[in-house]
């Protein structure tokens, strides 16, 4: 495991979500002096808002002072440390009903590593989106999550769509929605984001085109790095991209 690489992209990550959080109207973001973060996106989902750590040792005091603020918010949240949470943070989660839910992976792609150019998607294009158009591309979004709307409209609001360093993408089929993707460029790095097919869109190489078209205009900017958190149903595909896996994050949420 490259540490340096883990580091960098982990602080890339967290200053990616403050930009989410900055630029959301109902987000707030605080920095803690010992490497943990109070991000908050607004939306109702626990994994964007709660308690992060940069630093590879998670600081129990640290969290402890931060998630204090989270229950007044009304909003689902989540404890998030790179690595395995220790008892300490184990036992301050569940002071608010969260549980460890589980790892994520972090995995990575270079422009040297990657493997681009490999989608079978026939008939597809992939254009950019701003917020003019937030309505089909949060209404895709949600449908590709198999999940109600509203809070990808918070999550997605116009602000964040047109952020600093941001991408939105939409691919169509003869004029259809088919999927998404989401690119937040900070520094040398790029976060990619919102890889979502509706159900009856599945199947056909619309993910990975919207990926592959994603990274690629990531790295023509000039990114050295993109990195993404992929569900375990994702996983494969994206190693056969050329990502990966630099170290893995414990959630803890209700």
């Amino acid at each position: 495991m490259d540490l340096a690489l883990a580091d960098r992209t982990a602080a890339a990550f967290y200053d990616a979500i403050g930009v989410l959080a900055a630029a959301s109207p109902t987000g707030f973001a605080e920095s803690g002096a010992h490497g943990t973060e109070l991000l908050v996106s607004g939306a109702p989902m626990a994994g964007l808002n709660g308690v992060f750590t940069r630093a590879r040792e998670a600081d129990p005091a640290e969290i402890a002072r931060l998630a204090a603020r989270l229950p007044a918010t009304g909003l689902p949240w989540s404890i998030q440390v790179r690595g395995e949470a220790s008892p300490a943070v184990v036992e301050i989660a569940g002071g608010y009903g969260l549980r460890p839910s589980g790892e994520v992976p972090l995995m990575v792609a270079t422009p040297q590593r990657a493997r681009l150019g490999l989608s079978r998607a026939t008939g597809v294009t992939v254009r950019r989106v701003t917020s003019a158009e937030q309505h089909v591309y949060t209404g895709t979004l949600a449908a590709g999550f198999e999940a109600p709307r509203e809070p990808f409209d918070i999550l997605m609001s116009g602000p964040v769509l047109d952020a600093p360093g941001a991408t939105a993408y939409l691919a169509e089929h003869a004029g259809e929605p088919v999927a998404t993707a989401y690119s937040l460029r900070t520094g040398g790095f790029a976060g990619i984001f919102n890889i979502a097919t509706p159900p009856g869109h599945r199947g056909r190489g619309y993910g990975r085109l919207v990926t592959e078209v994603a990274v690629r205009d990531a790295f023509a900017a000039g990114v050295t790095v993109a990195y993404l958190q992929p569900s375990k149903p994702g996983l494969a595909l994206y190693r056969s991209m050329g990502f990966e896996t630099v170290e893995h994050w414990a959630y803890l949420q209700a």
